[in-house]
């Protein structure tokens, strides 16, 4: 299946460069992506742009949606996915 290019494929890549981190999670097969913004900035923009555009790029994939993450320490808010134990998506 090849790479469908589009708008929003631009933007979800732009979002991954500017706010994104991509993690290998030791000792399991597993891939963690978050991407995070400032809580009071940007919690608007994340919930109605940023998180349907995730899900729309991401759960055909995936098989899942993406999870809110709210760090209060950090002042944070954003969206998390990890792959399943099963399937290494790199």
């Amino acid at each position: 299946m090849g790479v469908k290019f589009s708008e929003e494929l631009a933007e979800f890549v732009g979002l991954v460069l500017g706010d994104g981190s991509v993690t290998f999670r030791k000792g399991t097969n597993k891939v963690k992506f978050q991407l995070r913004r400032d809580a009071k900035e940007d919690r608007l923009h994340y919930l109605k742009f940023v998180i349907p555009l995730c899900n729309k790029l991401l759960e055909p994939t995936l098989k899942k949606q993406v999870s809110l993450i709210h760090d209060r320490k950090k002042n944070t808010f954003g969206v998390s996915v990890e792959s399943p134990q099963d399937k290494n998506i790199l």
